[in-house]
């Protein structure tokens, strides 16, 4: 599991420019959180994950080429994850999503957001 310091480096998954864009957004009004890239598809995390240093990665349940299945060829011990996805809790039971910390389902608010993201970090601090 990450160690939480004094910021979280993070990463968005996700091939909707509008979607990146507000959560973008989202990440730039939280100081504690800075955003080290976008990506829209599994190799292009895997390119960003090999040459920084992140702890915190935003994913959604599908992307460009694949879907959140996916996503357990990575050594997920070593991030923290939250999930959001435009589909409704009865479309999730075909996805493992064990390893997420908490889901947002779009569209959701920053308060939504903020509440996703203060719940990651007392956990991290425990």
């Amino acid at each position: 599991m990450a160690s939480l310091d004094k910021t979280l480096k993070c990463i968005i998954l996700d091939d909707e420019p509008l979607a990146q864009e507000q959560l973008e957004a989202y990440i730039s009004k939280c100081e504690e959180l800075v955003l080290v890239g976008k990506v829209k598809s599994l190799p292009a995390l895997e390119e960003l994950l090999a040459n920084n240093k992140v702890n915190l990665l935003f994913l959604d349940v599908k992307f460009k080429g694949g879907d959140i299945n996916e996503i357990g060829r990575l050594d997920l011990d070593e991030y923290v994850i939250i999930v959001f996805t435009a589909f409704s809790h009865k479309y999730l039971k075909d996805y493992n999503l064990d390893y997420a910390r908490d889901i947002l389902f779009k569209p959701f608010s920053f308060e939504s957001f903020r509440e996703s993201l203060d719940k990651v970090i007392l956990d991290m601090a425990k």
